[in-house]
């Protein structure tokens, strides 16, 4: 593992990057991460059944941070022996630096939004 330090000068491009061993930050605004939960269930199963019943509600409370924090209390409770498959995507990943809400802006992830 990396021994990370942060740099607050400021940088025309807010890239990283390496310098004896470490990781540096060029960047001194807000960094951002996401994660992609995947599970392949089968259509009437345990998993299936209960994993409809968790997400049961209301739009409006699909982007709050206690709705993540419910679902993510469900996942433990999940019979694994009946999910076909899972993965589990995170941005930045190892040894990777947050996101910055420049790179949040780019065309490609528009469909991503800031929980409440």
């Amino acid at each position: 593992m990396p021994n990370t330090r942060w740099e607050t000068k400021a940088s025309p491009t807010g890239k990283a990057f390496t310098r004896g061993g470490g990781i540096y930050r060029q960047s001194a605004g807000p960094r951002f991460m996401f994660a992609t939960l995947l599970f392949l269930l089968r259509r009437g199963g345990t998993s299936y059944r209960f994993l409809c019943e968790a997400c049961r509600m209301p739009e409006s409370k699909y982007f709050q941070r206690a709705t993540i924090s419910h679902l993510l209390t469900k996942l433990p409770m999940l019979n694994f022996p009946s999910v076909r498959a899972d993965a589990v995507f995170v941005r930045p990943g190892r040894d990777e630096l947050g996101i910055s809400d420049a790179e949040l802006r780019e065309p490609h992830d528009t469909y991503l939004r800031k929980l409440g």
